[in-house]
């Protein structure tokens, strides 16, 4: 990172922003932006209302390399972008919901707003979910003939075998269980790109069958360069963006991408920088919560895209 850093901002929830004690007003979904010196190491504090603990952290080389848990962190040249993705909060234990399936016991809860799924039988598991798992209901279900334990709620599911054995965790905006288990997973891009999951169940374990994506919304071409990374990303059939050049060129389009995870409008530094120009910033990952950014411009042509490169972030 340079010497002069510019620090965006976001929260999940609505919160107060502090650096050094000093007050600089609310972050919540809308970036806020700081520029700091980064000669020394600056004490944020994130403080939300309610029943919820604020978060703190320095900002400085030991953030950027191993940001806390609670904390995503996205890296480009010049600054950073600081996302709270989570608070913890007050309050003791709450038992939410409780299913019995056989000889096993599924127990629903939250402890200080966290919340947890617990499972006793033969064996005791305890799981510890995610933090978008909320306003969830239990479940007893039958996948392919045999029972599950199903944990839902919005946009989250979680499936446990007759054993407590987990056997999915993770994002999904429904569900339907018979034969397969059909999982629909919104990934909430700019053009409600979602995946229909077809998964097969043995007892045992979850089989991926059939993944088709699907895209709900007409694409403008103001955002065409980002659902087309998007669906790259995601797996569809990118050829309703392409040119016939770049249509088979397809594969050699993903390998020089490589393994990015996220698609983010630039930083008002970029545009400065290149202009008003078609292009689209990806998150490569470095760990589970730490990012680095690289840009990535694209030629549109009589409506398609006719050609993309890197841009190096100045």
């Amino acid at each position: 990172m340079g010497c002069n850093l510019r620090i965006y901002f976001l929260s999940c929830r609505t919160a107060a922003l502090k650096l050094n004690g000093e007050y600089l007003g609310t972050v919540g979904a809308v970036e806020k932006y700081v520029d700091l010196s980064g000669g020394e190491e600056i004490f944020a504090e994130i403080i939300p209302s309610g029943e919820w603990l604020p978060r703190n952290f320095f900002i400085g080389q030991e953030l950027f390399k191993n940001p806390p848990a609670f904390l995503k962190v996205y890296l480009f040249d010049g600054g950073a972008r600081i996302c709270v993705t989570h608070f913890a909060g007050l309050g003791g234990l709450k038992i939410l919901e409780q299913r019995s399936l056989g000889g096993l016991g599924a127990t629903y809860f939250t402890l200080c707003h966290r919340a947890y799924l617990s499972c006793d039988g033969q064996e005791s598991s305890l799981y510890e979910l995610p933090y978008y798992f909320s306003d969830c209901r239990l479940s007893a279900e039958k996948i392919n003939g045999m029972p599950v334990i199903i944990l839902s709620g919005k946009d989250c599911f979680c499936a446990l075998s007759s054993s407590g054995k987990k056997l999915y965790l993770g994002h999904a905006e429904s569900y339907s269980t018979g034969d397969m288990l059909v999982l629909t997973v919104n990934y909430k891009g700019c053009a409600g790109y979602c995946a229909e999951q077809t998964y097969g169940y043995n007892g045992q374990e979850l089989t991926l069958v059939k993944s088709e994506i699907k895209r709900r919304y007409e694409v403008e071409k103001a955002v065409m360069p980002f659902a087309f990374f998007e669906c790259l990303l995601y797996g569809g059939d990118c050829s309703e963006y392409l040119s016939e050049e770049l249509m088979t060129e397809r594969q050699a389009l993903k390998e020089y991408l490589g393994d990015y995870r996220e698609v983010t409008v630039p930083h008002k530094a970029f545009f400065d920088t290149y202009g008003d120009i078609p292009a689209a910033a990806l998150a490569y990952p470095v760990k589970e919560n730490l990012f680095e950014i690289k840009y990535f411009s694209v030629d549109i042509i009589d409506g398609k895209i006719d050609n993309l490169k890197r841009l190096d972030d100045k």
